[in-house]
């Protein structure tokens, strides 16, 4: 998508979310909130400016769609709003798998609910489950566990859910009147797909989680809330639900990832009872992006770490670089669009340099076998090509290059001396994690332009390289802190 037409389609978007006439319902939409510029995030967006618009197609889609969220409600199982003591600090966080049930450790917050526990807090943990298990199945085991943690339904019973779907339909209803009053031909595309996007799961699960947060906080009645916080619709519906219930409760929302250049929902305020009191990041990095936007007015920016990142490094030592080999590593993140595209270019380039060697390392979520079934050519590489078979930090180790794109596995790379290649696609907006560097890192635009640079690497003393790489060091030294524990803690209470 073309910058242009980001840009407009944010102004769309946010005339919406802050219009006077906008509701519970309209804030609910995930596809109102425009994370970033990542073209993942941006597919669902492209027929807004698809012109011309095809209305027989779209109505077909958008009966499919509404007939379906009808067809849903219909489960008829039970279900019961957990009844809960009093409750101090609840966490709000993410079962990613099932793997994670057994985890005592939660990916996102680490120890802290535990933590909380030592110092007396009275804590509950509750995820969203993104599995494909059943919600009442994974409590099971939790109570088993005793961990103090359970995680949302998918279903909130017949009433409940005739009631969601009363509400989106009449938002949807309210946006076809208003595609249909435009003159203007992309903003009636608009509203037809506000209209339609109304009517998503993903807005049903939205409102679902507002309306389970209610019952829990009505009974918990905490004064801490922290959850995740990157820009979703559903955080927004945990803070309202929060302050409906106690206008003083203390909404924390932790922002533990990268930031892109056009980062957006996270950074735009939508009112104080659905903006957070505090946010946390992950690094200075994160919170001065933060503390520079428009949701500062609204709240508290605060930088306090993240668990995973265990310590923090003084300069890069010089024996980082003793042993590197002539290798490049290049790392994907998990969209197969991104791995098919960045695989290919290092092919490419591989054949050009038959002296480096090209390390192909796969996201967890992608496995190897499945990529070649689906992929053959990735079947029969070059002899200078391979698959990784180690861990991240045996690959930093014999590594002295990375090519990358959006994760954030190239700010780990720069702490342990690699040149990070950022691999630019024609026709599309950076998304490159490292936008704010100009030294160190090389921006590549085709497989014939890295040659130059391996060559030279090749040539520098390790001084001249750790000389050339200070300031990269130093900015990606402060992405990820390690976790100022106390600070967390503190808040948390």
């Amino acid at each position: 998508m073309e910058e242009l037409f980001f840009n407009r389609l944010i102004k769309l978007c946010d005339q919406v979310l802050l219009d006077k006439k906008a509701t519970l319902s309209t804030i609910s939409i995930p596809w109102l909130h425009i994370l970033n510029e990542h073209p993942n995030n941006l597919q669902k967006y492209f027929d807004v400016f698809n012109l011309p618009f095809n209305g027989i197609k779209w109505k077909v889609k958008y009966i499919g769609i509404k007939s379906v969220a009808f067809l849903r409600i219909f489960k008829f199982k039970k279900y019961n709003s957990p009844s809960l003591k009093p409750i101090s600090t609840i966490l709000v966080s993410h079962l990613l798998n099932e793997k994670q049930i057994q985890d005592k450790e939660d990916f996102y917050f680490g120890n802290l609910h535990q933590d909380l526990q030592k110092e007396g807090v009275n804590s509950l943990m509750i995820l969203l489950n993104h599995t494909t298990k059943s919600s009442s199945k994974i409590n099971a085991e939790f109570e088993n566990q005793e961990s103090k943690k359970f995680v949302l339904s998918n279903y909130l019973g017949f009433k409940n859910e005739w009631k969601i779907w009363k509400l989106l339909k009449n938002e949807s209803n309210r946006f076809l009147y208003l595609a249909n009053q435009q003159e203007d031909e992309i903003k009636r595309i608009f509203y037809f797909q506000c209209a339609y996007y109304s009517m998503s799961p993903s807005s049903f699960a939205s409102l679902r989680f507002y309306k389970e947060f209610s019952g829990i906080f009505k009974s918990a009645k905490p004064s801490v809330i922290l959850s995740t916080f990157e820009g979703h619709s559903w955080e927004r519906m945990v803070y309202f639900a929060a302050r409906e219930v106690n206008s003083k409760v203390r909404c924390i929302g932790y922002h533990h990832t990268l930031m892109f250049r056009r980062q957006h929902a996270a950074k735009r305020k939508l009112g104080i009872f659905f903006d957070p009191n505090y946010i946390l990041t992950a690094g200075d990095i994160t919170a001065s992006y933060f503390q520079s936007s428009d949701i500062a007015n609204n709240c508290e920016v605060l930088s306090v770490g993240i668990h995973r990142r265990k310590s923090r490094m003084n300069s890069l030592e010089v024996n980082k670089l003793q042993f590197k080999g002539n290798n490049c590593l290049v790392a994907p993140d998990g969209l197969i669009s991104e791995i098919l595209y960045m695989f290919d270019f290092a092919i490419k380039t591989a054949l050009i340099n038959s002296d480096i060697n090209f390390i192909l390392r796969l996201h967890p979520l992608v496995s190897r076998d499945e990529l070649i079934t689906s992929y053959p050519r990735f079947g029969q590489l070059p002899k200078n090509v391979q698959f990784s078979s180690n861990s991240l930090e045996a690959d930093f180790e014999r590594s002295r290059w990375i090519f990358y794109r959006a994760s954030s596995t190239a700010i780990y790379a720069v702490l342990e001396g690699l040149r990070p290649f950022y691999l630019s696609k024609k026709n599309e907006m950076s998304i490159d994690t490292l936008y704010s560097l100009d030294s160190w890192k090389r921006i590549l635009k085709s497989e014939y332009e890295a040659k130059e640079v391996f060559e030279g690497d090749l040539n520098k003393s390790i001084s001249e390289l750790i000389s050339e790489s200070e300031v990269a060091f130093d900015f990606c030294n402060s992405y990820f802190l390690p976790l100022n524990k106390d600070q967390f803690l503190k808040l948390a209470k």
